[in-house]
């Protein structure tokens, strides 16, 4: 690997680690104060605004519902949000969703299901053929 793919590398698992971190801090925090409400809710609650979603257009509504499905969707939507991914080419976009599964497993989160991912990377216009091992998820 050379020098800057190691910067770069170094980078996104710095970023994937303080998402992780806020996750497993904001998470069961949301979770107490919102007891009954399904997981998707609770998620949605974790992002800026608590999820509010009536004043956005049907399509960035529609990417926070799909991301919303599991806590890593979230952590990849909080990402771009925070404006953390702007300028980042499609393969290093799919490095980082690797970097943050990683980093939030490491926390003892649950995996999320392979058709879970394919859909938030879909939703995420992330979606290629062979993602699995251009992300380093095989």
């Amino acid at each position: 690997m050379g020098l800057t793919n190691w910067m770069v590398q170094r980078a996104m698992e710095k970023q994937a680690d303080r998402v992780a971190k806020w996750a497993a801090e904001t998470y069961p925090v949301v979770k107490s104060q919102n007891e009954g409400l399904p997981e998707q809710e609770i998620h949605l609650k974790m992002l800026p605004g608590g999820g509010q979603r009536s004043q956005m257009s049907d399509g960035t509504r529609r990417l926070m519902d799909e991301c919303s499905q599991t806590i890593e969707g979230v952590c990849y939507l909080a990402l771009i949000i925070g404006g953390t991914t702007k300028g980042m080419m499609a393969f290093r976009l799919l490095q980082l969703t690797t970097c943050v599964d990683r980093a939030l497993y490491a926390r003892g989160f649950k995996r999320q299901s392979k058709p879970a991912k394919e859909r938030i990377l879909a939703a995420l216009d992330l979606r290629m053929d062979g993602w699995e091992q251009l992300a380093g998820d095989a």
